[in-house]
C-alpha cells in the first residue's frame, strides 16, 4: 500500500525528490521480504532506478547517495555469485565515498562504509573507516558495536568485550550492546557476567526467544540446572518450529541433570548478537 501511495504522490508532484526516496525505500524493504530471487532482483532494480531519479533531482542531498550505497550493500548480501557480490559491494563503497565527500562530518556514513568492508572480510579497511568516525564523534555507541564485531571476527574476545562494554555504557538501553557483550563474556567463559548481560536484555525484551535460549544454555554451562530448566521451558513456546526439537532435548537433558554435580556440556554456545546495521 505504501508503494502505491508514494507513486501517487510522485504523479502529483514529480519534482519532489524525497517522494522518490520514500518510494525507493519501500520497494527495497518489500524486496527484502521476498524469498523468490527473480522477484527480489526485479524489485531491487526498480528501487535502484527510483533512487537514481531522486539523486538526479537533488544531487547535493547526501541521503540520496547514501541510500544508493545501502541498496548496493543489501543487494550484495542477497546474491550468491561471489564475483557479482564483490561488484555490488564495490559499487556500494563508491557511493559511500561520494556520500562522505558530500557530508564529511557525518560519522554514521563512515560507519556504514566500514560495514561494507567488514562484510567483504576487509577488516583493516573497515577499522580505518571506524577510526575516521571516532575522529568526528567518540560518543557514538554504534561505532563501538561495529569495532566489537571486528574483534569478534578475529576472535579477540577481550577486545570485543571492551568495545561492547563501551557501547553499553554510552547506550545503557541498547539490547544489542548488552546481547553482544553477553555473548562475548560467554566466549571468555565468564558465565556469571554473561548471564547478567542477558538478563538485562530480557528485561528490555521479555519475550525474545534467542535471549531465553541463550540464558538456558548459560545457566546450564554454569551448573545452575534449575534456572536453566525454568528458562528453557519459557523459551519453548516461543521457539521457531525448526528449533523446538533440540530445545525439547535440552529440557530433557536438564531434567536428567537436576540433583547431579555440574559436568561439561556439549550443548551449543549462545547465539551471537547480529552485526550493527543502520
Amino acid at each position: 500500500m505504501s508503494i502505491g501511495y508514494y507513486q501517487k504522490a510522485i504523479d502529483l508532484a514529480p519534482d519532489q525528490d524525497f517522494y522518490y526516496l520514500f518510494l525507493g525505500r519501500s520497494l527495497l524493504e518489500k524486496a527484502q521480504s521476498l524469498s523468490d530471487a527473480s522477484q527480489r532482483e526485479a524489485l531491487i532494480q526498480r528501487s535502484l532506478n527510483i533512487l537514481k531519479q531522486a539523486q538526479a533531482l537533488n544531487p547535493l542531498n547526501t541521503d540520496h547517495t547514501a541510500n544508493l550505497g545501502r541498496l548496493h550493500r543489501i543487494w550484495a548480501q542477497s546474491v550468491s555469485d561471489p564475483q557479482r557480490r564483490e561488484q555490488l559491494f564495490n559499487a556500494s563503497l563508491e557511493y559511500y565515498a561520494q556520500a562522505t565527500r558530500l557530508s564529511p562530518r557525518n560519522a554514521g556514513l563512515f560507519n556504514e562504509r566500514g560495514l561494507v568492508y567488514y562484510l567483504m572480510g576487509r577488516y583493516d579497511d573497515a577499522m580505518a573507516q571506524y577510526e575516521e568516525s571516532f575522529k568526528l564523534d567518540q560518543q557514538f555507541d554504534q561505532t563501538y558495536l561495529l569495532v566489537g564485531d571486528i574483534y569478534l571476527a578475529r576472535q579477540d574476545y577481550e577486545g570485543a568485550a571492551a568495545a561492547y562494554r563501551r557501547a553499553a555504557e554510552l547506550s545503557p538501553n541498547s539490547a544489542q550492546a548488552h546481547s553482544a557483550l553477553g555473548y562475548t563474556y560467554a566466549q571468555l567463559g565468564r558465565f556469571a557476567e554473561a548471564i547478567t548481560e542477558n538478563l538485562t536484555v530480557l528485561r528490555m525484551t521479555p519475550d525474545d526467544y534467542i535471549t531465553l535460549r541463550n540464558l538456558a544454555l548459560l545457566y546450564q554451562q554454569a551448573g545452575q540446572y534449575t534456572e536453566a530448566l525454568k528458562t528453557a521451558e519459557l523459551a519453548l513456546p516461543r521457539a521457531p518450529e525448526k528449533e523446538r526439537v533440540p530445545l525439547q532435548q535440552l529440557i530433557e537433558q536438564l531434567k536428567a541433570s537436576l540433583g547431579r554435580p555440574a559436568s561439561p556440556t556439549t550443548q551449543p554456545r549462545p547465539t551471537p548478537a547480529p552485526t550493527a546495521t543502520k
